[in-house]
């Protein structure tokens, strides 16, 4: 479970620039759910995602993992538990590496290194059959550098190492946004797979009104720092693109825009 209790964020303090992201916000993610944020720019999502990661500091609140206090714990900390997926594909992996070699790093996540070699050639095939469950081809790249591959079988691959080492949490910061659209389908079809398989919690920030709609268990809208739209269940069920295009035409005639 993830609680964020009474968070204030601001940006610039005490200049002209002075933001204020969050103002007393506050959330809680129950264990296994899987939750779709929307939003406009500046509405507060990806802050809210370093904000549980420990990318940025808060300046008064306090940050739970399953009721521990995580507040002043460093974001490589919290990363035993949590794992991310970026929107760069490029940010998930190591160019230079090829598939295996990423994937063992990924598996000996939280592990204690030694001299013993990284690679167990026994894994090998291991690693094929889970390259295999993405229908991407890739168990026959094994030994490619990954930075040669296409953004979206970057994407698959860096899916599949977070998941791989024992995290509790998935964050995905719009990780298909810098994808195509067939790709990016492919993309939220694994995602939602592994989520499940793994029974994972995740928080997932997504530009893509539709995945918003059609994946996850709970939907919230973001604007100005909170959240103006929470639904989950069959209210979440219910709802439809045309609802949260009618949300933000609302707020947009608000704005003056």
């Amino acid at each position: 479970m993830i609680e964020l209790n009474n968070i204030f964020k601001y940006y610039n303090p005490g200049l002209v620039t002075e933001n204020c992201v969050f103002h007393n916000f506050n959330l809680k993610v129950d264990d296994h759910e899987f939750v779709s944020v929307i939003g406009s720019n500046g509405s507060g999502k990806t802050t809210m995602l370093n904000i549980i990661c420990g990318s940025i500091d808060i300046d008064h609140g306090n940050i739970f993992l399953d009721g521990r206090d995580i507040s002043k714990e460093p974001e490589y900390r919290r990363m035993y538990r949590i794992g991310r997926v970026y929107q760069n594909p490029a940010m998930g992996t190591c160019p230079s590496m090829n598939i295996i070699e990423n994937m063992a790093l990924a598996e000996n996540k939280n592990k204690r290194f030694g001299l013993a070699r990284l690679i167990d050639k026994k894994k090998i095939d291991f690693y094929r059959e889970e390259l295999k469950k993405l229908g991407l081809g890739l168990e026959d790249k094994v030994y490619v550098p990954v930075g040669s591959l296409s953004g979206g079988q970057r994407q698959a691959i860096s899916l599949l190492m977070t998941t791989m080492s024992e995290i509790d949490f998935l964050i995905l910061d719009e990780h298909t946004a810098a994808l195509d659209p067939k790709t990016a389908d492919i993309i939220m079809e694994l995602t939602n797979k592994l989520v499940k398989e793994k029974n994972l919690t995740s928080i997932m920030v997504t530009h893509n009104l539709r995945y918003a709609v059609e994946y996850g268990s709970r939907l919230i809208m973001m604007h100005q720092g909170e959240a103006i739209i929470d639904k989950k269940g069959e209210d979440k069920k219910n709802m439809n693109v045309q609802d949260i295009l009618q949300k933000f035409t609302e707020i947009s005639i608000e704005l003056g825009n």
